[in-house]
């Protein structure tokens, strides 16, 4: 059974969707030997080894930190997998505070998350010598001839990344997670898990559920993304959210007097700063680039209880003041 709701940001912690189940028991469930103690409401983390290539093991294995809350109940009914989306946000530290959100489903089930390849704890991809080249990708994409210098610089971080990191650079596709993830379900012994994906997660979902269909159960998978299409369809669904939030926010404005006129010139004055390296703050050094800057603004439209914050960010990114925006930049990435 799969629940998928639509393109829009994850619902506020009251709000999260509940996996609505019978009981189902659980078949085999083992906490790891290694669990350990990892974060509050007793978090307990463990490692997963998992093939570089799973149709190759001899390319190695990369490590993955995962994280369980269990279910208070003498009996759960399950195990519920969450994946929180961002193309490798890490779950372990987050799954805790989402377990709080989700009380009347951690009652029933234990709830797991783990920190993607590449992410987190599980072998993170640092790619300490891109810097320069990510530099080249901050601005505005508008024409061919920006787009085939951002798609030129990618391809060097690229292979810059390969060089520190090896075989792992080239096995970060869906299905590469899709396989972490069900070893992630072994390492627990359990025959069938449910699952919860968030914007990019939903698409991990649907990987999974094509490769292991058998090993899942229900699946909520809440702002749902294309499976197929890559980027063109990713963007024919995301711009006329992107207008959809933005009109919200210029009539919340005009309700509450909030002091911003019209969000699209005061999101374009700001990412203006950023283009031009003044961008800047007590602890930002270098500036905060246009990139960063577009990234933590997309994240201040995920909710109309980030309105208050969004103008304040506004404000003072007019006036060349981003230090509101690094933090946001780095938790949405």
């Amino acid at each position: 059974t799969v629940l998928a709701l639509g393109c829009q940001a994850p619902a506020e912690p009251d709000e999260q969707p509940i996996v609505d189940v019978e009981p189902d028991g659980i078949d085999g469930f083992e906490l790891p030997l290694d669990a350990r103690a990892c974060g509050t409401l007793g978090t307990l983390c463990f490692a997963v080894e998992a093939p570089v290539d799973p149709d190759d093991t001899s390319a190695g294995v990369v490590v993955l930190n995962a994280a369980v809350v269990l279910s208070e109940a003498e009996e759960p009914e399950g195990v519920v997998f969450v994946n929180f989306g961002g193309f490798g946000a890490p779950g372990a530290a987050q799954l805790a505070g989402w377990a709080q959100s989700v009380p009347e489903l951690q009652a029933r089930f234990h709830l797991v998350s783990w920190d993607p390849r590449g992410s987190g704890s599980s072998e993170p991809l640092t790619c300490a010598e891109v810097q320069p080249e990510v530099l080249r990708l901050t601005g505005p994409v508008d024409d061919v001839e920006d787009a085939e210098d951002q798609i030129a610089a990618r391809a060097v971080i690229v292979d810059l990344c390969r060089e520190e990191h090896g075989a792992l650079i080239d096995h970060m596709s869906f299905r590469d997670h899709a396989s972490d993830m069900d070893r992630v379900r072994q390492r627990l012994g359990v025959e069938q898990i449910h699952y919860v994906g968030y914007s990019g997660g939903t698409s991990l979902g649907q990987a999974y559920a094509g490769t292991y269909g058998e090993s899942v159960g229900r699946m909520v998978l809440d702002s749902a993304m294309p499976a197929q299409g890559g980027a063109r369809a990713l963007l024919g669904y995301q711009a006329p959210a992107a207008a959809e939030s933005l009109a919200a926010f210029d009539a919340w404005c005009a309700r509450t007097d909030c002091g911003i006129e019209d969000a699209r010139t005061a999101i374009e004055d700001v990412l203006r700063h950023a283009s031009a390296g003044t961008l800047r703050g007590e602890q930002l050094k270098p500036p905060l680039s246009w990139t960063d800057a577009a990234y933590a603004l997309i994240a201040l439209q995920y909710s109309p209880t980030a309105n208050d914050y969004l103008v304040e960010a506004l404000r003072r990114g007019r006036q060349g003041d981003g230090q509101l925006l690094v933090g946001l930049s780095d938790a949405y990435l």
